[in-house]
């Protein structure tokens, strides 16, 4: 028999087993803890320059708003501020930082990012954050710009470094950074682990020297005579003023282990909000109509506009300009939402994602973001290129999942759940981005919605559930809740002007007919009849076809250019150089091709069936003035008015008389004008026009100069149906 374990051995597995037990609670605690770090109430707000009452009220909106939102939370949320180079009077500044650092923001965690350089005033406002992250090329300092700083506000700075708000930040380093003539040294205290390091200037370097027990070991951090800057890379390297670099607003949500970035929707007071509807198809049309209304309201003052979207898609370059367009509001200190009642697919969601904030009502749907319309098939493989490019820029720069995003152009690519193997963090991620990480993040289940081949189309909860859209919204009025627009505040949408409703009109095919078709006819008139009138009005036509097409978004100055070119070909074949040869069939063809062009989009989307139908309005044109101007030869000689400007020979008794009849020719004894036949101007010739020769009243063309009215002339030359006259 066995001899019995001792009691001390039962004793001793209990303690460890307890002991096991509780090591196994703290890192099941530790894991909760990680986890909701990724809930860490968190906002981003631009701080646009010059830092004025405006900007510094946006701020504290938005501050004290995550400060409650932290409160309820129990955690301690991040506010970014996103810093911009520029100059602002210190008054405003003064007051901001002074914010930053009060009791008020007790549980907000204040960090500025610099992804430019930052100087002058402006630069404060990251010295008065509890941390700074700096891109590593850009430079943050020199205070005073060349210049030492007010004694006065050098003061107040230096004041700000002594609260040791921010441990990267001492007074030593802002009177360098403050005034370029004040060197700042580094000085090691002690050895080994017990060394302790500092930041002093040379006065202070003295003091030290005649207290300290030991060698002071001195580092140079700044020379003096040099301003007062530091880039991302060296602050780091030197131990100072950055706690971090980053290169994007993603990694710097990393840095923090925060889900995503995005720009806070509070605004100074009650914003002034403009609401825009698109319900069509993003063609170039619409997207130029949502652009003078995006102008229109920045102008009005608005800080806040509201996109409602329900639109099947339409074109993507007309779709990435408008969502660049959009994305860029955020730099004008314009805050943008994207409402989705109903669904915003193809390039529709393209747009909603460059709005900061995303909202969707329960049973609304968005996805399906690339180049597809209802006229298009399968799109191109470099048009879903270009897609998930945008959508990736755009996910990156608003804070969302960049692969979730790009998913939504691209119906082969799968994206996967995963964790982060160090802070717990979930994520989305492609399997290509997921071996470009290595150990970094550990892969989950495949997003559902992502499974290859299928168009990916996400519900509000779906798309809230990853990240692309903020919790769904039951109406408009709840709507205005979550964005802190009051109650009585009407969100209507902005209306057409006559301008635009004029733009609209004269897009439509019918009315691009009839421009072509009586600027053409018109100009054929005129030139029978000289009046000027006609060509005045000529000209309208053709200039209303070019405005309507430029406001419409398919004409440019190149298809002006290529029509004024064309006309001045045919011009120099009318009145230059006789007969019809190489310039005027060329300025025919310029034209012709201004004005197909002009109606259509041309690059990534390119559509075969809009440029048939543009061609085939202006065929449909030029078959209408065709027969315009064989109508017009017959009957206008004979209509009351006209038949006093357009004048068959004398004793011709023609059939059909034409506008201009062959007066040349010797018809039942009329002789028609010769060489050498005299007779009087009865319009002005610039340079043709019309003169009475003998028992004749002929179009002439002037062989030398301009002739005003009722001046002698005599025929120099006669070539085909043209006379030519020079002043006798």
């Amino acid at each position: 028999m066995s001899p019995r374990p001792p009691a001390s051995l039962f004793a001793g597995l209990a303690l460890a087993g307890f002991a096991l037990f509780g090591v196994r609670i703290a890192d099941a605690q530790d894991a909760a803890a990680e986890k909701d770090s990724a809930k860490t109430p968190a906002a981003l707000v631009k701080v646009g320059s010059p830092v004025d009452e405006a900007v510094v009220g946006t701020v504290q909106n938005a501050a004290l708003k995550l400060q409650r939102q932290s409160e309820e939370a129990g955690v301690r949320g991040v506010l970014v501020l996103e810093l911009t180079p520029g100059s602002s009077r210190f008054g405003p500044v003064r007051d901001l930082a002074q914010f930053l650092t009060s009791a008020q923001l007790a549980d907000v965690r204040t960090v500025a990012w610099v992804p430019e350089s930052v100087d002058g005033n402006n630069a404060i406002v990251a010295l008065a954050c509890e941390e700074i992250v700096m891109h590593p090329d850009a430079e943050l300092g020199d205070l005073g710009r060349g210049r030492p700083l007010e004694k006065a506000d050098l003061a107040f700075v230096v004041a700000l470094a002594e609260k040791r708000h921010n441990r990267f930040v001492s007074p030593a380093l802002v009177r360098g950074l403050a005034d370029p003539g004040q060197a700042v040294l580094k000085v090691t205290l002690g050895e080994g682990n017990a060394a302790e390091t500092r930041l002093v200037t040379p006065e202070e370097l003295k003091t030290l020297r005649e207290n300290a027990a030991g060698d002071v070991q001195v580092d140079r951090v700044k020379e003096q005579g040099t301003p007062g800057r530091f880039s991302g890379e060296r602050a780091r390297a030197l131990g100072v003023l950055a706690a971090a670099t980053a290169k994007t607003r993603a990694e710097v949500a990393k840095l923090y282990d925060l889900p995503a970035l995005r720009t806070s929707s509070a605004a100074g007071g009650v914003p002034e909000v403009a609401y825009i509807r698109i319900d069509e198809a993003i063609e170039p049309i619409i997207g130029e109509f949502v652009k003078r209304q995006i102008d229109r309201s920045v102008a009005r003052g608005a800080n806040l506009i509201v996109f409602e979207l329900t639109s099947p898609g339409g074109s993507l370059v007309t779709g990435q300009d408008l969502a660049t367009r959009i994305a860029e509001l955020s730099e004008r200190n314009v805050h943008t939402v994207a409402f989705v009642p109903q669904e915003a697919f193809g390039t529709a969601a393209i747009v909603a994602l460059a709005c900061d904030e995303l909202y969707m009502e329960p049973n609304a749907r968005i996805g399906r973001a690339g180049p597809l319309t209802a006229e298009q098939g399968e799109a191109a493989a470099e048009d879903v290129t270009l897609a998930r490019q945008e959508l990736k820029f755009l996910a990156e720069q608003k804070g969302r999942p960049s692969a979730i995003a790009e998913s939504l152009a691209d119906p082969n690519l799968e994206v996967f759940a995963v964790t982060n193997t160090r802070t717990g963090r979930e994520w989305y991620l492609t399997d290509a981005e997921i071996h470009a990480e290595g150990d970094e993040w550990r892969r989950g289940a495949l997003v559902p919605e992502t499974r290859e081949g299928e168009p990916v189309v996400l519900t509000a909860d779906r798309a809230a559930a990853l990240g692309l859209a903020n919790p769904a919204v039951a109406d408009r009025d709840e709507l205005k809740q979550r964005l802190g627009v009051p109650a009585d505040v009407r969100l209507d949408p902005v209306g057409k002007t006559w301008m635009d409703t004029l733009v609209f009109v004269l897009n439509t095919s019918a009315a691009v007919w009839f421009l072509l078709f009586a600027g053409a006819a018109l100009l054929y008139l005129e030139l029978h009849f000289f009046t000027g009138i006609l060509g005045i009005l000529s000209v309208t036509c053709f200039a209303l076809f070019f405005w309507s097409q430029f406001l419409g978004g398919t004409a440019g100055w190149l298809e002006i250019t290529l029509a004024l070119l064309g006309l001045a070909c045919i011009a120099i074949e009318v009145f230059v150089i006789p007969g019809f040869g190489v310039f005027g069939i060329t300025g025919g063809l310029l034209v012709l091709g201004s004005f197909v062009m002009a109606m259509q989009s041309f690059g990534v989307g390119f559509s075969t069936e809009r440029m048939a139908s543009s061609l085939a309005t202006v065929v449909a044109a030029l078959g209408g003035v065709i027969a315009f101007g064989v109508i017009s030869n017959r009957f206008l000689p004979r209509m009351p008015l006209f038949n006093q400007m357009i004048l068959a020979p004398p004793g011709l008794d023609l059939a059909g008389p034409a506008l201009r009849p062959d007066l040349l020719e010797e018809v039942e004894g009329h002789v028609g004008p010769r060489v050498g036949d005299e007779g009087v101007t009865r319009t002005a010739l610039r340079p043709a026009g019309k003169a009475e020769i003998g028992q004749d009243y002929l179009d002439v063309v002037s062989d030398g100069p301009f002739v005003d009215p009722g001046v002698p002339v005599r025929i120099t030359k006669l070539e085909g149906a043209r006379v030519f006259v020079r002043e006798v």
